[in-house]
């Protein structure tokens, strides 16, 4: 998914004021969840410390802060058990 997701979306990916944060765990609407908003984490920054800093960003900089740094994309799943390796997916 992560790999396809580059190539159809590279453009878009990198145009100024995008972002993403796209975790391995399979969890529905998790940003609509208090405990997962602020509990998921990609290398360390949770999902509402990265939002946080994405909207922060793009105000100062009228929405065309660089795509760069508001990317967080986690590992893919193994192959093999245990499939999740972030340890902040509740799944792990």
């Amino acid at each position: 998914m992560a790999a396809s997701f580059q190539q159809i979306n590279t453009n878009k990916a990198t145009a100024p004021g995008n972002g993403g944060f796209v975790t391995q765990c399979h969890t529905h609407c998790e940003a609509q969840s208090d405990g997962y908003f602020t509990s998921f984490a990609i290398n360390g920054v949770t999902m509402a410390e990265a939002a946080s800093k994405w909207i922060a960003d793009n105000i100062a900089a009228k929405g065309q802060a660089p795509a760069a740094g508001h990317w967080a994309v986690d590992i893919p799943l193994s192959a093999v058990p245990p499939y999740y390796s972030n340890p902040s997916c509740p799944q792990a």
